[in-house]
C-alpha cells in the first residue's frame, strides 16, 4: 500500500474500480445479479464498509426488501451519519416500512444541508405530522449548537404545507430520541423576580419575527433534566437535597407534605421552584408537574474542593512557547502556578468540531458529530465526560 497521502484514494485500486462500477450501475438502476456479485467483490477487496452498506440498501430496496434495506442503512448511519446518499436511501426505506417520522428526518437533513425548504412528500400521509414529529423536524432543520433556540420551528398549514418560523423550545422539553436519561426541560433563569414574569415574557416574545437572530441569545435559560409527574410524586431523600419543581399552568397549586410539615405553594410554567428537603416528601397537584434532578447538598468524601481553570484555544504553542510571558503576560501570570500541557493536540482547526471531543473524549469520526448544520443525535451508548463525572460523584 502506498504511503503517499497525496494519492490516498488510489491506495486500493481494485476496490476503487469496483466502487465506480457499482456507482455506475446504481445510477442506471441496474440492481441485478451482476450488481450483487460486484458488491460481494467490493467487500472482499476491502472496500469502504459504509459505501458497501449503502449499495446493499439500494439493492435490497430495489428488490422489494425494505426491512433489510433499513438494517443496512442504519448500520451505515452509525458509522457515517452525515452522508446525503445514505439519507436518500434511508428515507425511501423508512417510507416503505411506514416509519414516516424517520423518513421525514432524513429528508430534513438533506434540506438543511442544501439550504432548501422542507416539503411533505406525496407518499407520506399528512397524519404523520404529529406534534412530536414536527418537533423532531424542528431540531433537524435547526443548528445543534443553538439549542434551545429553534431557527426553523416547523408547523403545518393547510394552504402552505410545512412552514418554518423562528422560535425557541421554552417551557417544554428539548426533543430527543433514544435517550437513556430524563429529557432536558427548558425553563427561564429566575433569581429574585416576581414568580412567572420571565416565563410570561418569554412566552410573549418567543414567536416574534427576528427573535432568534436578535434577542434569542440574550435570554438566560435554565436547562435541566426533568421528568413529568402525573399529579403526584414521592421524593425519597438521602441526606439534604434541593429539588427543582416546575408547574404547567399559571399559579398551579402544589401540595407538599413531609412527616413534619404540610403546606401549599404556587407553581408557574417555565419557572423552577427549588425546595430544600431533608426528609421524604409527597408532592401532589390537580394536574401534572415537572420534577428536576435532585441536587445533593453537602460534601461527598469522593469529591475534593477544586476550582479548575482550563484555557483551551488555538494558540500556536510552538511559536508562543519561547515568548509566552512577553506576548501574553496576563495569561502567563494567571497560569504560572498551573500546568501547561505541552504535548496536547486538538482534533480540529476551529472550535465547533472540537466541542464534541471535549464533551466525549472521542474523535469526530467516532461520535459522528462535527457538522454545525446537521443535528445528528449522540448515540445512546456514548456517555459524555460530564455524565461520567456525575456518576462518580
Amino acid at each position: 500500500m502506498s504511503e503517499d497521502y497525496a494519492v490516498f484514494w488510489r491506495n486500493n485500486e481494485p476496490a476503487q474500480k469496483l466502487f465506480y462500477a457499482l456507482l455506475s450501475r446504481a445510477e442506471q438502476d441496474a440492481y441485478d445479479d451482476d450488481f450483487l456479485m460486484q458488491l460481494a467483490a467490493y467487500r472482499e477487496a476491502g472496500g469502504d464498509a459504509v459505501h458497501a452498506d449503502i449499495f446493499a440498501a439500494q439493492y435490497l430496496l430495489a428488490n422489494g426488501d425494505a426491512a433489510n434495506a433499513v438494517t443496512c442503512g442504519e448500520r451505515a448511519f452509525r458509522m457515517h451519519a452525515v452522508e446525503p446518499a445514505l439519507w436518500a436511501v434511508l428515507c425511501r426505506a423508512y417510507t416503505a416500512t411506514a416509519r414516516y417520522a424517520d423518513a421525514l428526518v432524513m429528508q430534513a437533513y438533506t434540506a438543511k444541508l442544501l439550504n432548501r425548504p422542507l416539503t411533505l412528500p406525496t407518499d407520506i400521509p399528512r397524519s404523520a405530522l404529529t406534534p412530536e414529529v414536527l418537533d423532531r423536524l424542528s431540531v433537524a432543520m435547526g443548528k445543534p449548537s443553538y439549542a434551545p433556540i429553534a431557527l426553523s420551528r416547523m408547523s403545518w398549514e393547510a394552504e402552505k404545507g410545512l412552514c418554518a418560523t423562528e422560535s425557541v423550545f421554552a417551557g417544554e422539553f428539548i426533543p430527543a430520541t433514544d435517550v437513556h436519561r430524563p429529557l432536558y426541560y427548558v425553563a427561564t433563569y429566575t433569581e429574585q423576580e416576581q414568580q412567572g414574569n420571565k416565563g410570561w415574557l418569554l412566552q410573549t416574545i418567543q414567536s416574534a419575527e427576528g427573535f432568534s437572530f436578535n434577542v434569542g441569545g440574550e435570554f438566560v435559560y435554565d436547562i435541566m433534566r426533568a421528568s413529568r409527574a402525573p399529579g403526584r410524586a414521592e421524593i425519597h431523600c438521602a441526606g439534604e437535597n434541593v429539588l427543582p419543581v416546575i408547574g404547567v399552568a399559571p399559579f398551579q397549586k402544589l401540595h407538599v407534605e413531609t412527616e413534619n410539615m404540610e403546606q401549599d405553594t404556587p407553581l408557574t410554567p417555565a419557572t423552577p421552584n427549588f425546595f430544600r428537603l431533608t426528609e421524604d416528601a409527597s408532592l401532589s397537584s390537580d394536574r401534572d408537574f415537572l420534577v428536576g434532578t435532585p441536587i445533593s447538598i453537602g460534601h461527598d468524601p469522593m469529591r475534593r474542593p477544586l476550582v479548575l481553570n482550563i484555557l483551551a484555544d488555538a494558540l500556536p504553542w510552538a511559536i508562543l512557547r519561547e515568548h509566552f510571558a512577553e506576548w501574553m503576560p496576563n495569561t502567563a501570570r494567571f497560569f504560572a502556578q498551573g500546568t501547561i500541557f505541552d504535548q496536547h493536540f486538538s482534533v480540529s482547526e476551529y472550535t465547533y468540531p472540537s466541542l464534541p471531543t471535549i464533551e466525549t473524549g472521542m474523535y469526530p469520526h467516532h461520535s459522528q458529530i462535527f457538522n454545525d448544520k446537521i443535528a445528528i443525535p449522540l448515540a445512546a451508548d456514548i456517555i459524555t465526560l460530564s455524565e461520567r463525572l456525575h456518576d462518580l460523584g
